[in-house]
């Protein structure tokens, strides 16, 4: 599914400096790239992954010659054995509801994801629903960038600077000591107005 005002195929080959490509040969480029797309995301999953992110975004796509909106869903696990983050699956679907989460998470232990100590994520019921009988055992824990948003929603302008580290980025220090001792001082700097404030599953009233 093409994502609506993306650019044509043709125009990305020319990009590429190809020039003078026919349309037959972007089509058999197409393919080519499908069917490696798919290989990716069908890929047998080896050894552990004791911490994943699941997160969901929203895009415009055509189909069948309308204009709709998708979900689309992204798994990112850290592999025990290299110590790297990967890109574990991704699919789109017409909702970001529970069923949707069930089958995707399925999807991935069918393929081989194991030994999930740890699933990040924002709080979304479906998604929270789907990891308890799929990934038996995981924990879950709130993604802090989506808990600073919702802190921001909530927090009063003048220590609104305050509720997201430096460059809106959740973790931005060296080393745990660093980050502890600017989660304190952040702590600190929002407790005066903190009286009153929802918990981190309420959802805001307004946007930062």
């Amino acid at each position: 599914m093409r994502q609506r005002g993306s650019p044509r195929c043709g125009d990305l080959v020319k990009a590429l400096v190809l020039e003078g490509i026919s349309k037959s040969q972007v089509s058999r480029l197409c393919e080519e790239l499908d069917t490696e797309v798919e290989r990716f995301r069908s890929r047998k999953l080896d050894g552990a992954y004791p911490y994943i992110w699941l997160d969901a975004t929203f895009l415009k796509v055509r189909q069948e010659h309308r204009v709709v909106t998708m979900a689309v869903v992204i798994a990112v696990g850290l592999n025990a054995a290299t110590g790297q983050r990967e890109v574990l699956a991704v699919d789109i679907g017409p909702s970001e509801d529970g069923a949707f989460w069930l089958r995707f998470l399925r999807g991935l232990v069918a393929r081989g994801l194991s030994s999930v100590q740890l699933v990040i994520s924002d709080s979304h019921q479906g998604l929270k629903g789907a990891i308890v009988p799929v990934l038996q055992g995981a924990s879950w824990q709130r993604c802090r960038t989506t808990s600073c948003a919702t802190l921001c929603a909530w927090c009063p302008r003048a220590p609104r600077r305050w509720s997201r580290p430096p460059g809106g980025r959740s973790s931005c220090k060296p080393d745990a000591a660093s980050a502890r001792e600017q989660w304190r001082g952040v702590a600190d700097q929002l407790r005066p107005a903190s009286r009153g404030w929802p918990s981190c599953s309420t959802t805001p009233r307004r946007r930062c």
